[in-house]
């Protein structure tokens, strides 16, 4: 084993909500869980904090299923082996999960296919192109390398948001579908007086830790 585990130090912003509840239209601040690159990699490894002794190596990440002609193939430094992924948000859960290693963690992308006129409204630069060799979809050319990119993830209601908006904690969809299918948090939902249901997501690590103070 290589002793890779949840315990490394999560960033900065993370902890903040690692930490508390997050809950839909709160005034939480907002996380950037966006994967910096490093040169021609996006480096989770780095990103995550993971210790110079564990085992890193570099990969090739696409969409699920899904072979879109022109769209860069974005390589990333991700840890050799599983992780626990229930302490990790955003872009990195997006690439791990989808990559098979996380433990127990499936990925959340919809195989939905992302056709030319999809995530209406957004992306006016959008640029059209094949996918599968069988339909139309679309890359932008919005990233800092200048390489032709996908990473969206398909809302329920035909909203788009990017990976780092994923699984993050906080409703980029406004119908929740880019949380669901997620393992870093449990939902719960409450109601003060005669108001509306809100929906919460309790990150696993604050539960952990009540359950802890629960025992002592």
């Amino acid at each position: 084993s290589s002793g890779i585990n949840a315990e490394w130090p999560l960033r900065p912003g993370n902890e903040s909500c690692g930490m508390s509840t997050c809950e839909t239209g709160g005034d939480l601040p907002r996380i950037d869980n966006t994967v910096p690159y490093q040169g021609s990699v996006k480096d989770i490894c780095r990103y995550m904090g993971v210790p110079e002794r564990e085992v890193c190596s570099v990969k090739e990440f696409t969409r699920p299923l899904v072979d879109v002609f022109g769209a860069a193939r974005i390589r990333v430094n991700v840890p050799s082996s599983k992780i626990d992924c229930s302490n990790i948000f955003g872009e990195s859960y997006v690439y791990l999960s989808c990559l098979d290693l996380c433990l127990d963690s499936v990925c959340p992308l919809e195989t939905t296919p992302l056709i030319h006129n999809s995530c209406p409204g957004q992306y006016p630069d959008r640029i059209y192109t094949l996918a599968n060799k069988s339909y139309l979809t679309f890359v932008t050319d919005t990233n800092p390398e200048g390489l032709y990119e996908q990473n969206f993830f398909q809302c329920k209601n035909s909203k788009c948001v990017e990976y780092h908006q994923v699984c993050d904690l906080v409703d980029d969809c406004g119908d929740f579908s880019d949380e669901i299918n997620c393992t870093n948090h449990k939902v719960i939902a409450h109601k003060k007086g005669k108001k509306k249901k809100k929906k919460k997501w309790i990150p696993y690590r604050k539960l952990a830790s009540r359950t802890l103070l629960a025992r002592t």
